[in-house]
């Protein structure tokens, strides 16, 4: 899977938020966006994601492709089966009260079979060292947990890319 910025401009009221930017995303890769504060690392990742242009205003020239598809005018609800997007606070993407309950919602949202759930909830707390938190309450979770618990919701899904703000410094 691949997914690919081309040429993407970004201009918030005068000001360019993202100016010419390419960039080639493969599946299984770690990709960083590095820079400071203000260089457009944010706004990238919400064009990614579709938060760009479709819940900030302002004039968007390029494209962003996943698998050779146009998604630019692609609205976020029409791409969260593929991209997921995992925010610095975890606890403001919360819908839930429990770590099963949270990693089954964006499942159920996506139509898995109820009987599909529990092996992938298994195996993504394990992947992460979390195996038996299944019905533990997210306010009882460290801070990295609940990152954690935030990151393999998407891993329940089968076809993903992982945007992630947490490494970012603000």
């Amino acid at each position: 899977m691949e997914l690919r910025l081309e040429h993407l401009v970004k201009d918030f009221s005068g000001t360019k938020a993202v100016n010419d930017v390419s960039i080639t995303i493969q599946d299984g890769k770690l990709t960083g966006l590095l820079g400071p504060s203000g260089c457009g690392k944010s706004s990238i990742l919400y064009l990614l994601d579709g938060l760009v242009p479709h819940m900030y205003e302002g004039e968007l020239t390029g494209r962003v492709l996943l698998e050779g598809e146009d998604i630019t005018s692609v609205p976020p609800r029409d791409r969260c089966d593929r991209i997921g997007f995992v925010m610095q606070n975890p606890e403001s993407q919360f819908c839930t009260f429990t770590v099963e309950e949270e990693l089954a919602f964006g499942m159920e949202n996506l139509g898995v079979a109820p009987e599909a759930m529990k092996g992938k909830i298994e195996e993504a707390l394990a992947f992460v060292g979390m195996s038996g938190y299944e019905k533990t309450d997210l306010n009882n979770l460290s801070g990295g947990q609940k990152l954690q618990t935030n990151t393999v919701q998407y891993q329940c899904s089968d076809e993903m890319f992982v945007i992630n703000l947490t490494l970012e410094k603000g």
